[in-house]
Order: C-alpha cells, then structure tokens, then sequence
C-alpha cells in the first residue's frame, strides 16, 4: 500500500514535469501549446493526496513511524507483562 501511495505521488509529478518538456518542445505549434497548457493547469491542480480523513497527508514516513511506535509499544507491553510474572504483586 506504502509503495503504491509514494508511486502515485511521483508518477504525477513526473507527468507534470513532461508537460513542461513537451510545451518547449511544441513552442511552434499554438494549437498543442494550448492544449498542452490546460492539461498543466489542471495536472497541477488536482494532485494525488493520501489523507487520514484529512487531518494529515500519509506518506511512508508517517506509515513507518506509526508501525514502529505501535511495535515499540508491544514489545514494552511484553517486557512488564514478563517481569509481573516472574515477581507477582512487585
């Protein structure tokens, strides 16, 4: 899911990225130039973003720093819940 998120993200800002290289390369043509310059506009609009209901953007840092507090947290869980059984009532 991680992979697809930043994968999604970068495809549109590669694709908005070859419209510019395409604009300079059309700069003769007015009508593919125009055409060319609304398909930006509207690229640069509406890119893709991934939110938590939109109190934040989810990216692979976000996902990651998640897993590792929720690990962090079982295994300090594990560790007391040892040492309760090995000194009950300490």
């Amino acid at each position: 899911m991680i992979v697809s998120i930043q994968e999604t993200i970068q495809q549109a800002k590669r694709f908005v990225d070859l419209c510019f290289q395409l604009q300079e390369q059309c700069h003769q043509d007015h009508k593919h130039v125009k055409a060319l310059s609304k398909l930006l506009k509207h690229a640069k609009n509406f890119q893709p973003e991934f939110t938590a209901q939109g109190f934040f953007n989810l990216n692979k840092h976000v996902v990651f720093g998640i897993i590792g507090n929720v690990a962090t947290y079982v295994i300090i869980t594990l560790q007391l819940s040892e040492s309760e059984q090995r000194f009950p009532g300490a």
